[in-house]
């Protein structure tokens, strides 16, 4: 996927599996936790575990597979309605 950021800045990737990685894509991008929990369907507080076990801070949860896949497509989703191309909203079309 490759999404338009603004006239300088792109961003190129392919869905993230690891929270690392979520993380560092929805920091880049500029989505907020919120917006994202809110289009995956999880709450504000479970992806903040998340981000603790990531850490390794106490009362950290690790998250399950299938669970980071939904986030990702969130993700992949949110980055897509960010970018006016044609080829980013038949990929929001598709993982929605």
């Amino acid at each position: 996927m490759h999404v338009r950021m603004s006239a300088s800045t792109h961003i190129t990737t392919a869905a993230p599996d690891r929270l690392e990685d979520l993380e560092a894509l929805r920091g880049q991008a500029g989505i907020s936790q919120a917006s994202l929990c809110r289009r995956a369907g999880i709450a504000a507080s479970t992806y903040q575990r998340w981000l603790k076990y990531m850490r390794s801070e106490e009362g950290g949860v690790r998250p399950q597979p299938r669970t980071l896949k939904v986030v990702s497509e969130a993700l992949s989703v949110e980055l897509a309605a960010r970018d006016p191309s044609p080829s980013a909203q038949m990929c929001a079309q598709h993982a929605a």
